[in-house]
């Protein structure tokens, strides 16, 4: 495989409400483009959070500026970095796409709070409407899930099935020749 490395490297923000698919997509796209030879490193924002349960809005915004450091810092030494995390402010986003610049594109995983309280793949959203967890995003008005207001892409996790998702990155990779093949 040929890489294009004028185009390289890219930084691909996936940005949604937890349990939207964010991780799921970030995952299947890292096992592709590692099978094609490229260098990659995935970031995933429940991981990098780890242990650290603050939700308070200046947490959110601290957390995310770490996020972007490191892909400051890692972007020399990768072909592409994913990024798995909620990351709901705009401001915060904005701030990665000014920091980042045309290395930076963001991916919209789209899905109504309906459907991700009917998933609670990790049970965040019951803890949080029973109390349990403070400033949950998009649950609690003080830390709301700010919708993207110029995503390079829109993924809707409610009506495209998990295949259509992906494919539709990797299309987008290809014409924007972040790719070559898949």
């Amino acid at each position: 495989m040929i890489k294009i490395k004028s185009q390289l490297p890219i930084v691909i923000w996936l940005t949604g409400l937890s349990g939207s698919g964010k991780s799921t997509i970030a995952n299947k796209i890292y096992q592709i483009l590692i099978q094609k030879g490229y260098k990659i490193k995935l970031i995933d924002g429940d991981e990098f959070r780890g242990e650290n349960t603050d939700f308070t809005k200046s947490g959110i915004i601290i957390n995310n500026r770490k996020i972007i450091t490191i892909c400051e810092n890692s972007l020399h030494t990768n072909d592409f970095i994913i990024v798995s995390v909620i990351s709901p402010f705009n401001n915060s986003r904005n701030e990665a796409r000014v920091r980042l610049g045309k290395k930076y594109m963001e991916v919209y995983v789209k899905a109504s709070l309906k459907t991700v309280i009917n998933r609670d793949t990790k049970g965040y959203y019951k803890k949080a409407l029973s109390g349990k967890i403070d400033h949950f995003i998009g649950i609690d008005p003080i830390t709301p899930y700010e919708k993207p207001t110029n995503p390079e892409i829109i993924i809707n996790t409610d009506n495209e099935s998990e295949e259509r998702s992906l494919q539709k990155l990797l299309d987008y990779l290809k014409n924007m020749k972040y790719i070559k093949e898949y």
